[in-house]
């Protein structure tokens, strides 16, 4: 009888979380850039856009493409370390 040992080696991850300080800065940039009503509905869209940045080994950053932006340029708009936690998770 054969026997594998399968042992699962576990890694870490880390993971970004916008806070209520990110939040307020989504909404300042909202107000800056974007065209259309700011809804707080895009204010946790783009939170999630800039968590899902993070994930994918980039800063924790959002874009407002060129035809919402009020400029006609897209903006790439970064979130401090302040307006997100980070917590480390085992995958």
């Amino acid at each position: 009888m054969n026997t594998v040992n399968s042992s699962m080696s576990k890694h870490k991850h880390s993971v970004c979380t916008i806070n209520k300080h990110g939040l307020a800065q989504i909404a300042v940039a909202l107000d800056q850039y974007y065209k259309h009503p700011q809804t707080y509905g895009a204010i946790t869209g783009f939170a999630k856009d800039a968590e899902q940045s993070f994930a994918n080994g980039y800063p924790c950053e959002f874009e407002i493409r060129a035809w919402d932006s009020n400029t006609g340029r897209a903006e790439l708009i970064g979130i401090t370390p302040a307006g997100y936690d980070i917590r480390s998770i085992q995958i």
